[in-house]
């Protein structure tokens, strides 16, 4: 089981047997975690995100994990200060935010080639389909991880809980992830992960041509911080 190194920056009231049951939840594979409860904001004004030490140099703009360079550790988790303030009033929500990010967490440290192959289609997949793939609650490993942050809270919580608390933030004028969330409320949890690169590559196949255009675009016109440039072949994506 991974090792859990935190950083509360955010100093938010944190309950060690709280931390300790989601970890236990999670059963993520070997390897150090830094968790970080952020007292800022977090890149693109997103609300948590999970970056592999391995690629913390294709992680464009990000400047959290500066301080953190020279620790050891094997993938990170950042969940930003916006994301803190919600634990109080929403503590299952916040729960399923962590849960959520956790899930990148156990592919980051089982198999680091798939969150590179999920990150391409992320990165891409609005361009390639035209712009009718334009929410990134449609691509196949944040339903994924989604439903494992849900799962994570049906243990600790219950799924009432959840469903209650995403019931009470839809009806503020200005919840700016509706879409997310009301497909959360009907959303399985779930702890398998097998299916996932068959479904990266069943959602991406109408797109390919498109998309293995745009990565040899963006392995040529970018700097050396292009994932595109880790695939030898980006048609193997597909296989």
């Amino acid at each position: 089981m991974a090792t859990i190194i935190l950083e509360n920056k955010a100093q938010i009231d944190l309950d060690q047997d709280f931390l300790a049951r989601v970890k236990n939840e999670a059963n993520l594979p070997p390897g150090r975690v830094l968790l970080i409860f952020h007292d800022g904001p977090f890149l693109k004004g997103a609300l948590g995100g999970c970056i592999p030490k391995s690629l913390l140099n294709y992680a464009r703009n990000e400047r959290v994990l500066n301080p953190f360079i020279e620790r050891r550790w094997d993938c990170s988790i950042v969940i930003s200060q916006k994301a803190c303030l919600l634990k109080e009033q929403y503590p299952a929500y916040f729960t399923y935010l962590l849960g959520h990010e956790l899930g990148h967490a156990y592919v980051c440290l089982s198999d680091v080639s798939l969150h590179i192959h999920y990150c391409l289609i992320q990165e891409f997949i609005k361009e390639a389909s035209g712009n009718k793939i334009t929410q990134w609650h449609e691509l196949p490993h944040e339903v994924c991880f989604d439903q494992f942050g849900i799962y994570i809270v049906e243990h600790l919580f219950s799924r009432e809980k959840l469903n209650m608390e995403i019931t009470q933030m839809l009806k503020m004028p200005n919840c700016k992830a509706r879409m997310r969330l009301e497909a959360m409320l009907s959303l399985p949890g779930s702890n398998d992960f097998v299916d996932l690169r068959n479904n990266l590559i069943n959602f991406s196949r109408p797109y390919k041509d498109k998309l293995i255009e745009l990565w040899e675009k963006d392995a040529v016109e970018t700097s050396d911080d292009s994932l595109a440039k880790l695939i030898v072949n980006h048609d193997d994506l597909f296989r």
